[in-house]
C-alpha cells in the first residue's frame, strides 16, 4: 500500500497527468457504461411512464364515440375489439413503438375485460412499460445511480483539477489560495467510492419511505439521473448530509429522564445577577439645575455597565417603582464592570447641561445595589 501511495504521489506531482488519468478514467466508465447497455436486459433500457392529459382527452373521445350499450355479447365484444384496437395504435404511436411487448400483451387482454368507464379509469392510473436508453425499473435502477454518480465524481475533479493546472494556485475541491498537492489525490480517488454508496443508500431510503410496495419494484424517471450525478459533483456537500442525518437518525448524549435514571445530577444554570443603581446629584450642582431634576425626574437618563474583560455594554432600564431614581438590570453575567450614566437637561433659558457619573465595582451573582453620583460635565462648557 506504500509502494502505490508513493506511485499517486509521484505521477500526480504534475497537475496535467492527473488531470489526463481522470480523463482516461471517465472514458474507461463511460465505455464500461455503454457496452452494459448493449448486452445486459436485452440491449435496452426501461422505464414506466403515465399518460398525460391530452393524451386521457384522446382516449376519452375515442370511448364517447361507441360507448357501451345494451349491444348483444358478440356485438358488444367486437366494439370493445375496434375501441382497444384503436387506443392500443394511439399508445404505439405516442411512444413511437417502443412500449414493451410482454405488458403489451397483458394490456390487451385487461382492456377486452373492461368497460368503457372502467377503461378510462385503469388508463389514468396505469404506469406503461417502454423500452429506453436507461435502466429505471427493479434493481438495475441502483446499477445506473451507481454510474452516474461514478460520472458526477470524474466530471467534478476534472474541473477543479483544470482550474488548478490553469491558474496554478488551486487545489481540487480546496481553497483557492493554495496551492496543488498531490496528497490530496488518494482523498479523490476515495470520492469513487463512497459518493456512489451514499447515493444509492439514499435512494434506498428514499424509496423506504415513500412507498410501501415491492420493494424489488422500483419505478423511477429520469430525475434519478439527475440526482445521482448532482450527488457525485458535489460529493463534500453529500457528506455533509449524511453527517447531518448522523445527528437526526442517530443522536449523541442522554436524554434528561436517562441522566436521572443513571443518577446523573442536571447541569447548573449559570449565575447571573441583578444590578439595581440609584441615582443622584452632587452637593456642588446649582439650584436651578437641581429644581430641573426635581420636576423632569431621572427617567430620561442613560445607564449602561461595560464589562472590563471587553464585550457588549448592557443597558439599565428605568425602573422607578421602589425609588424615583433607580434603574435595573436583570440577568447580568457577574464581573468586573464600568458603570456609565448620563443625563442631559434642556433648561428654561434653553442652555443644554449634561449631568455625568462612572463607578466601578464587581458583580456578583444574585442581587446588588448600588449608588451613583452624577456630576456637571465641565467639558461641555
Amino acid at each position: 500500500m506504500k509502494r502505490v501511495y508513493q506511485y499517486l504521489l509521484s505521477f500526480a506531482q504534475g497537475g496535467h497527468r492527473w488531470q489526463f488519468a481522470l480523463i482516461a478514467m471517465l472514458l474507461i466508465v463511460l465505455a464500461v457504461y455503454t457496452w452494459t447497455h448493449c448486452t445486459w436486459q436485452d440491449r435496452r433500457g426501461k422505464e414506466f411512464v403515465q399518460l398525460n392529459k391530452g393524451q386521457m382527452d384522446v382516449i376519452n373521445a375515442s370511448i364517447m364515440v361507441n360507448p357501451d350499450s345494451n349491444l348483444h355479447c358478440e356485438a358488444l365484444l367486437l366494439q370493445r375489439k375496434e375501441r382497444d384496437a384503436f387506443i392500443i395504435n394511439y399508445l404505439q404511436t405516442e411512444y413511437h413503438h417502443n412500449i414493451d411487448t410482454a405488458y403489451l400483451s397483458d394490456l390487451r387482454y385487461l382492456m377486452a375485460k373492461q368497460s368503457s368507464k372502467d377503461l378510462f379509469s385503469y388508463l389514468s392510473k396505469a404506469r406503461i412499460l417502454i423500452r429506453g436508453p436507461f435502466w429505471l425499473t427493479g434493481n438495475t435502477i441502483y446499477v445506473e445511480a451507481f454510474f452516474w454518480s461514478v460520472f458526477g465524481v470524474l466530471v467534478s475533479l476534472i474541473y477543479y483539477v483544470s482550474l488548478a493546472n490553469a491558474k496554478g494556485s488551486t487545489v481540487a475541491g480546496a481553497d483557492e489560495n493554495d496551492s496543488f498537492n498531490p496528497r490530496e489525490v488518494p482523498g479523490q480517488l476515495a470520492k469513487l467510492f463512497y459518493a456512489p454508496a451514499c447515493t444509492m443508500v439514499i435512494l434506498l431510503g428514499y424509496h423506504i419511505i415513500s412507498s410501501s410496495d415491492n420493494m424489488v419494484d422500483i419505478s423511477a424517471n429520469k430525475g434519478l439521473l439527475v440526482f445521482s450525478f448532482i450527488a457525485g459533483f458535489y460529493s463534500s456537500r453529500l457528506m455533509k448530509f449524511m453527517d447531518r442525518l448522523k445527528d437526526l437518525l442517530l443522536p449523541s448524549g442522554a436524554s434528561p429522564l436517562r441522566s436521572e435514571a443513571a443518577g446523573a445530577k442536571p447541569a447548573a444554570p449559570p449565575a447571573v445577577a441583578t444590578v439595581k443603581v440609584i441615582l443622584k446629584t452632587d452637593d456642588a450642582i446649582s439650584g436651578d439645575i437641581k429644581k430641573h431634576i426635581d420636576t423632569t425626574g431621572y427617567k430620561d437618563a442613560r445607564l449602561s455597565l461595560k464589562p472590563k474583560e471587553g464585550g457588549n455594554a448592557i443597558s439599565l432600564a428605568f425602573s422607578g417603582k421602589e425609588q424615583p431614581a433607580q434603574f435595573i438590570a436583570e440577568k447580568v453575567p457577574p464581573g468586573n464592570y464600568d458603570f456609565l450614566a448620563n443625563l442631559s437637561l434642556t433648561m428654561d433659558d434653553k442652555r443644554i447641561v449634561n449631568l455625568i457619573g462612572n463607578i466601578s465595582e464587581m458583580v456578583k451573582a444574585g442581587d446588588n445595589q448600588w449608588e451613583m453620583t452624577l456630576q456637571e460635565d465641565e467639558s461641555m462648557g
